[in-house]
């Protein structure tokens, strides 16, 4: 089952708001990135 836009936020995102991957936060990112397919997949790590 893909991860939703909410679970990648919660789950996988480290949720500081940094700015680093060009959008201004977090849910921003995860929001275009959209669902994944595996939940083991790490989009961003600090």
């Amino acid at each position: 089952m893909p991860l939703s836009v909410v679970d990648l936020y919660r789950d996988v995102l480290p949720q500081t708001n940094c700015g680093d991957c060009g959008y201004p936060t977090c849910m921003a990112f995860a929001g275009i990135t959209g669902p994944l397919e595996s939940p083991d997949r790490k989009l961003y790590e600090t």
